[in-house]
């Protein structure tokens, strides 16, 4: 708020960004009313979603905000002139803020109002010249992400807001702040949340303050139909049993947290939807260029720590995008790939999973002054480019058996890896796939690898049962393959 307020005094440009419902039109609001209170300058706030605003050519939305500050355009001078000689005069009593909200619904990326992708660079050269001549007016745009003040071009000329707007990405609630809202209605409602409580819902819908309202209010609805008697202790428990039925419950507010990104950035959307469906490694691939997942880590709903595996910071967003996405391409099930792309991808996935191997060996060796395989390299590396793409049970044992062999085998001394404690996630992937060679490969097992096995096939098949099946052969490879590649990546930024 002190910053913006600053800016403001300074005649300087700000951004304010994020997903929806995390506070940014409050945040807008407030710092007009304090700007007018204290007269630190005149600040006019436009919701450019409203189809009121967006409809207006560039001229007319000109004319609207001379409009509002008390002006007309003379029927002989062009709006941009007139616009400019209005700033100009009102700079002798006081400062000027546009603050324009939901601003992509009047950039070139609006799908809805196409004339903007005509209007938006004159209507921005307009407010740039006005304030290059001009040291009283300054603006705030706030929407999803800065994209449109990060573009040097659009329809072939300059951005006149390129580089001239510092953007701010307004996150989730801290955990501090999650305690006080949910302590602060419990209290009235009855509802004792314990600090379990608290830590669950924080981790589970990444403090986004829509989403733990709309969680805390189904508890509290729940409590009412089940007649308790208040004041109730909440806790993590009780909150874990009624997760499932709460999420289906408060699902439709994932659509409302990103349906914008969605709408106006579909490229990003396409990256979480990929990370929603268990694509981790695709995602890995691609965000090894900042440009395609820099918003999306903005976001605070995507890890950025490239040392370990990427997942969704808000789980609830993750079971939404799936969800849609299943829907969308009328399946029930886990998304595989088509069983044309496969090879390709498999042949693909293997070539980087040893030439990645490769580096690790020598990062390990450089790092911890011995080599990952005792006495040996990676065992039968020629017949890993071999591996095809498995379409049975039959053919993932074999397939299992392999990787086992050369990966595993060399390194599982007596209930347990030789370098378990310096490669943590790369155990963890050989761990996978020791466990469903064994599932695969023998009839009975004991009760610890059983669970283990179950725990894996329920993750990568997400069905209700560990239950596999034929069809779900081509699901299992792609996990290992892809866990065992993305461990390694992991691994060696760990050492870089």
């Amino acid at each position: 708020m002190q910053d913006y307020i600053d800016a403001i005094r300074k005649s300087q440009n700000r951004g304010l960004f994020g997903l929806r419902k995390t506070g940014k039109t409050s945040t807008l609001l407030k710092i007009r009313r304090f700007c007018e209170q204290n007269k630190i300058a005149k600040v006019l706030y436009f919701d450019c979603k409203l189809p009121s605003i967006r409809s207006l050519s560039w001229q007319d939305f000109l004319k609207r905000i001379m409009g509002e500050l008390g002006f007309a355009v003379p029927s002989n001078e062009h709006v941009s002139d007139s616009f400019i000689k209005t700033i100009k005069q009102l700079s002798k009593q006081k400062k000027v803020c546009l603050i324009f909200d939901e601003v992509e619904f009047v950039s070139p990326i609006s799908p809805y109002d196409v004339h903007w992708k005509d209007d938006f660079v004159p209507f921005w050269q307009t407010l740039w010249s006005t304030q290059s001549q001009v040291r009283s007016l300054s603006f705030i745009i706030a929407g999803v992400n800065p994209y449109i003040a990060e573009q040097d071009k659009f329809g072939g000329g300059q951005n006149p807001i390129f580089g001239i707007v510092k953007p701010f990405y307004l996150k989730g609630f801290e955990t501090s702040d999650t305690r006080k809202m949910v302590r602060f209605f419990g209290k009235r409602m009855g509802l004792a949340f314990d600090e379990s409580a608290i830590t669950y819902l924080q981790s589970r819908y990444g403090g986004h303050p829509l989403l733990v309202r709309m969680a805390c209010s189904y508890t509290h609805f729940k409590q009412d139909t089940e007649k308790l008697d208040r004041p109730i202790a909440i806790t993590q428990h009780s909150l874990v049993e009624d997760e499932g039925g709460r999420e289906v419950d408060i699902l439709p507010y994932g659509r409302h947290v990103v349906s914008e990104i969605k709408d106006f950035y579909p490229d990003e959307y396409a990256l979480l939807e990929m990370l929603a469906l268990g694509q981790a490694g695709d995602y890995w691939e691609l965000s090894a260029e900042p440009e395609w997942v820099r918003h999306i880590q903005a976001y605070g709903i995507v890890s950025v720590d490239r040392s370990e595996k990427p997942k969704f910071l808000i789980p609830v967003l993750e079971r939404y995008i799936a969800a849609e996405a299943r829907r969308r391409t009328g399946s029930e099930e886990a998304d595989k790939l088509s069983s044309n792309d496969r090879p390709t991808w498999l042949k693909r996935r293997m070539e980087q999973v040893l030439v990645g191997h490769r580096s690790l060996e020598t990062s390990f060796s450089r790092a911890y002054g011995k080599p990952i395989y005792p006495g040996a390299s990676l065992c039968e590396a020629d017949k890993i480019p071999a591996l095809e793409a498995v379409q049975n049970l039959s053919q993932l044992s074999s397939y299992c058996m392999q990787l086992y062999r050369s990966f595993v085998e060399p390194v599982y001394k007596s209930g347990k890896y030789t370098f378990e404690g310096e490669l943590s996630n790369f155990s963890l992937a050989l761990e996978n796939i020791r466990i469903m060679r064994h599932y695969f490969g023998h009839t009975t097992l004991r009760t610890e690898v059983q669970k283990k096995a179950e725990d894996i096939i329920l993750e990568v098949t997400k069905k209700e049962a560990a239950v596999f099946v034929e069809d779900d052969a081509a699901l299992m490879q792609e996990f290992l393959t892809d866990n065992l590649f993305l461990s390694i990546q992991i691994e060696l930024q760990r050492l870089s």
